[in-house]
């Protein structure tokens, strides 16, 4: 949510987040933003406002604009109402959802942003009767805000090739008016092309003036067989031959070259990141045993592995929702990955990415079941630049452009043991990797 607000314009100049792989990953990629690492329990509106203005500085701008914070959003951990965490409303994890509504009450907004699993709008928090986000909405009438009733969007609406639905609760301090959410931009694909799109599918909208949305091809078709790299077997990142990258470009959906940074996004008005073209981040591979590699030898594109219950894409579907996983806390378990549609293995963690909107120079915790937590609980960035450009609208803002590269942050923020230390084998640091000669220029 923090790059799509930024691709849509703001400046993201302070940051909550508990959990230590995560806010490294954060401060990795947006390293001028100060991260509070706490419960939100702990936090108070005064750090984050400091912070703020930390982050303020670190761009060149007046701490004092602290004073007047445009957006806060958000996503309070959504297990306790997701049917996959079994809707528990005793999920201690749902108060957070009011620990929302107090930061934003001593914050003071202009605006705020909530995200959730559609599956809230039918939740209730402990000891109350009244749904959790008309209970939001009564909350934030007492502080001075109009909210929107929760709406919910599917990721493939907005050019992700992802089967992937969020509810989304957008509000506004009085006198201000509310904002025009987003109309759907692109015309969704079914998981499997020859399969009419099931109701709970998101409703997949038909609409003859759209544009068919990219596929799970277009996203990653592109990328090289992971398995020919040795190197990726103890680190997440390889080095991409001249010719490799050539072939790459060549074949490249609009989709995938948008990602890889070779054509410039229309409405994109993030700070350009500084990309190696040569180097292939995110990608440690999975090792599966012999007779595994042969089960998922016989598995057709859209169907399922009848002993994993994995599913093999599409090659012209879209991919089924990509989940998180568990925390440390609650067993460490990794979630279901999809099997790649051409390779017999599971999915990367970059692939996982292209397949939610993710630019390439975008990194995540190299340990793959950090980043695929990581990928797995974020909101797609094209959809929530979508929702972050109808609150700027509604705000007055106007977009600006900037042409100078932003460093990325230290790697060493990325390399953490493999499940929070279940597992023993530590991620080592990639190889020394110095070619930038034809990283593409980008303007916002």
């Amino acid at each position: 949510m923090s790059l799509g607000f930024e691709q849509a314009g703001f400046d993201v100049v302070a940051s909550l987040e508990s959990d230590p792989a995560h806010a490294a990953a954060h401060k990795f990629n947006f390293p001028w933003c100060p991260v509070v690492q706490s419960a939100a329990q702990n936090a108070t509106g005064e750090q984050l406002r400091l912070a703020a203005a930390k982050g303020l500085d670190a761009l060149g701008r007046s701490r004092d604009d602290a004073a007047v914070i445009d957006v806060v959003f958000g996503g309070p951990p959504c297990q306790g109402f997701s049917v996959g965490g079994h809707m528990d409303p005793d999920d201690p994890r749902n108060a957070l959802v009011s620990q929302f509504v107090r930061l934003v009450a001593e914050l003071k907004p202009r605006a705020f942003v909530m995200e959730n699993v559609p599956a809230m709008a039918s939740c209730t928090l402990p000891s109350d009767v009244i749904v959790v986000p008309e209970r939001l909405r009564l909350d934030m009438d007492k502080h001075g805000y109009d909210t929107l009733p929760a709406s919910v969007f599917n990721a493939s609406w907005f050019g992700v090739p992802q089967d992937r639905r969020r509810l989304i609760v957008v509000g506004v301090r009085r006198p201000l008016d509310l904002p025009v959410l987003p109309m759907v931009h692109t015309l969704a694909r079914a998981k499997t092309p020859t399969s009419s799109p099931r109701p709970w599918e998101a409703g997949h909208v038909r609409a003859p003036d759209l544009p068919l949305g990219p596929s799970v091809c277009d996203a990653i078709g592109d990328l090289p067989d992971l398995d020919t790299f040795d190197e990726l077997l103890v680190t997440d990142i390889a080095r991409l031959a001249p010719d490799q990258r050539v072939l790459m470009r060549g074949i490249a959906s609009s989709y995938a070259a948008q990602l890889s940074g070779s054509v410039i996004t229309d409405g994109d008005y993030s700070r350009p990141r500084h990309l190696s073209p040569s180097r292939l981040s995110s990608s440690l591979r999975t090792r599966h045993a012999p007779d595994i590699v042969d089960r998922f030898s016989g598995i057709l594109p859209g169907s399922r592995d009848p002993i994993s219950r994995l599913y093999r894409l599409h090659e012209d579907g879209v991919a089924p929702t990509l989940r998180a996983g568990s925390a440390p806390e609650r067993g460490s378990y990794s979630a279901p990955r999809p099997i790649h549609p051409t390779h017999d293995r599971v999915i990367s963690v970059r692939e996982a990415a292209r397949l939610s909107g993710f630019p390439d120079w975008f990194r995540f915790t190299a340990a793959k079941w950090h980043g695929f937590r990581q990928v797995g609980n974020a909101v797609c960035p094209p959809f929530g630049r979508a929702i972050a450009t109808s609150v700027r609208e509604a705000l007055g803002h106007e977009p600006m452009s900037i042409s100078a590269k932003h460093a990325l942050g230290d790697d060493k923020l990325l390399w953490v043991a493999s499940g929070a230390g279940r597992r023993s084998r530590v991620i080592t640091s990639p190889p020394a990797l110095t070619d930038t000669s034809d990283t593409a220029a980008r303007m916002r």
